[in-house]
C-alpha cells in the first residue's frame, strides 16, 4: 500500500504542476522529486521556471540554494542564499516575521557563514552566523559556525565559548529526543 501510495503521489505532483504552474506546493515537490532521483539540473530548471510566477518565494530561492550547495556550486549558492536574505528582509525599523520567514533567514545566514568560514573570509562569516544567532539563539550549529568564523579571525577565547554554548544545545536537543522517545 506504502508503495502504491509513493507512486500516486509523485505522479499527481507533476500533473498539479502542469495544471497550476504558480503552485508552490507542487514545484517544490516534483523539485524534490527530480532531485532525489540524480536529476539537479531539471530540479534547478523546476525552481527556475517558478520564479517566473513568484520572484520574491523565499522557499523557492532555499530549495535552489540547498540543491547548488549540495552539488558544490558554491558562487551560485551563494547568490541564492542572498536573495533569501533579500526576500525576507524586513521593512526599517520592523522585525523578520516569526515562522517561516524568520526560520528560512536563519538558514540562509547560516549557510552563508559556512561557505565564508570555507573561503577564508572569516569577518564576513562572523557577520553572517551571528545574523542566524540573532533569529534563532539555538538553532543547532550556529554556535559551531560561529566559532568556525572567529577561531579564523583569531578570536581563539571566544571561540572557545561558542563552541560550548553548540555542546551544551545539542547536549539538551538529545535529552529532550530521550524524554520524548520514552
Amino acid at each position: 500500500h506504502e508503495t502504491s501510495y509513493r507512486d500516486n503521489a509523485s505522479a499527481l505532483w507533476p500533473r498539479a504542476l502542469a495544471i497550476t504552474p504558480s503552485n508552490l506546493k507542487a514545484r517544490l515537490a516534483v523539485a524534490a522529486a527530480d532531485y532525489q532521483n540524480g536529476g539537479a539540473s531539471q530540479a534547478l530548471a523546476v525552481l527556475a521556471d517558478g520564479v517566473r510566477y513568484d520572484r520574491d518565494s523565499s522557499k523557492l530561492w532555499m530549495a535552489r540554494a540547498s540543491i547548488l550547495t549540495q552539488i558544490h556550486s558554491t558562487d551560485q549558492a551563494k547568490e541564492a542564499y542572498l536573495k533569501v536574505m533579500q526576500v525576507t528582509e524586513p521593512a526599517a525599523g520592523q522585525s523578520v516575521p516569526p515562522g517561516v520567514p524568520t526560520h528560512l533567514r536563519a538558514a540562509a545566514a547560516y549557510q552563508l557563514s559556512l561557505l565564508a568560514a570555507s573561503a577564508g573570509e572569516f569577518a564576513e562569516g562572523e557577520r553572517d552566523a551571528r545574523v542566524a544567532l540573532g533569529l534563532n539563539n539555538e538553532g543547532t550549529g550556529f554556535h559551531a559556525a560561529l566559532a568556525r568564523n572567529l577561531r579564523g579571525e583569531g578570536h581563539v577565547g571566544e571561540a572557545r565559548r561558542e563552541d560550548e554554548a553548540e555542546l551544551r544545545l545539542r547536549i539538551a536537543e538529545q535529552r529532550r529526543e530521550t524524554d520524548m522517545n520514552r
